[in-house]
């Protein structure tokens, strides 16, 4: 069953620190000592905590990977959901769809609105995991949601990262683990915009997996995707550059190492996610068979943006960020701390294998096809 008392007053306390970091009342050096509290809180995330911030820097980049379980591996799956009628019916065909039900455990961060949505609360008891309860009206947005979730990640061996609106194929566990697998990378991630599906289980015909490609270069200089080549003619997945938030599969190192951004709001969080990722010595690949279905339209669902009238502010202090990020702007006396690019690889050679510029907004014509430059792949 769902654990609820001790995520909610953890919740409480989180929301009043990570507002305190989004006002920017504290010096940027302290924030990722304040980070690190923030994961203490949250359910002992990380063990033994470095004396500072610098030291909790450097160890997110050197963890070293362990050999992979794929012979039993736990799965923690994990939502961000925001008042989503589609969050329990998400959760049930995870588990009746499943090789291996009693392996997965959910890790929710639930966002609602008390006295409106409780039937769905009432019904998240049925499942294995555990859950964060934010009031809705509180939430600071997608990102935020996510890295709290993170948080309630313990012993499982790989991390499935999702929306909260999804259907699965039979045995969708297993052709994950079966493909992460047949990548070759010490360091590999499977992500890509899956196929969609139409509530409650259609599955329009025509849809493959496919490549995340580079689109467009929106007026503030932030990087968008979209679906690009069918993978279905190929027999493993395909090396790629970039991650799609709404489904990532990995090894759960990868949470430690590139532990979500909190301070990000929504625009963004792809292409600074891969970044770091990349620049972590993560590589990334696009899986060549379906596993997953999501629910783009969504016409009539509730979002952040529609209760919080000040989303604006966060979003616009959220692309500043992004371009500190990714060096469109000078970082000047700021430090990033946990949540910069790393030092395995370099920004420059990320962009180089991409084919993009983020200075310049070039689109090589390879990177408009979702396809690298040159095979660089971690053995590390």
């Amino acid at each position: 069953m769902i654990e609820f008392s001790l995520e909610k007053l953890v919740s409480q306390s989180i929301k009043t620190l990570d507002s305190i970091l989004i006002d920017e009342k504290l010096p940027p050096s302290e924030r990722a000592s304040v980070a690190f509290k923030i994961l203490e809180m949250a359910g002992n995330f990380t063990p033994e905590a470095p004396s500072n911030s610098a030291a909790l820097a450097s160890q997110t980049q050197s963890l070293g990977l362990p050999k992979l379980n794929f012979t039993d591996p736990k799965i923690f799956l994990h939502l961000a959901a925001y008042r989503d009628s589609e969050l329990i019916p998400t959760l049930k065909d995870a588990l009746k769809k499943a090789h291996r039900p009693e392996k997965i455990t959910f890790g929710i961060v639930w966002q609602f609105i008390p006295g409106e949505d409780e039937n769905i609360t009432e019904k998240m008891q049925e499942f294995p995991g555990k859950m964060i309860e934010i009031d809705a009206r509180q939430s600071l947005g997608v990102c935020w949601a996510r890295s709290l979730g993170q948080r309630l990640l313990h012993d499982e061996d790989f991390i499935l990262q999702l929306d909260s609106h999804h259907r699965f194929v039979e045995g969708w566990d297993s052709l994950l683990l079966q493909q992460l697998a047949q990548c070759p990378s010490s360091k590999p991630i499977l992500s890509a915009y899956t196929p969609p599906y139409l509530p409650p289980d259609e599955i329009p015909p025509g849809y493959p997996c496919t490549r995340l490609t580079a689109h467009h270069f929106d007026e503030h200089g932030i990087l968008s995707f979209v679906a690009g080549e069918s993978l279905a003619s190929y027999s493993e997945p395909q090396l790629g550059m970039f991650l799609a938030g709404g489904f990532i599969f990995a090894p759960r190192q990868f949470y430690l190492e590139v532990p979500y951004d909190p301070f990000l709001y929504f625009r963004g969080e792809e292409i600074t996610l891969s970044t770091r990722a990349w620049t972590k010595g993560w590589d990334i690949f696009y899986p060549h068979q379906i596993t997953i279905y999501h629910y783009y339209t969504r016409t009539n669902a509730k979002k952040h943006w529609d209760v919080d009238s000040e989303w604006f502010k966060l979003e616009q202090k959220s692309r500043e960020r992004v371009k500190k990020i990714l060096r469109i702007n000078p970082l000047e006396a700021e430090s990033l701390e946990i949540y910069d690019i790393g030092n395995i690889r370099t920004l420059e050679d990320y962009q180089n294998f991409c084919g993009i510029n983020f200075q310049t907004r070039e689109i090589s014509e390879t990177a408009s096809k979702g396809i690298p430059t040159k095979s660089v792949i971690s053995n590390s």
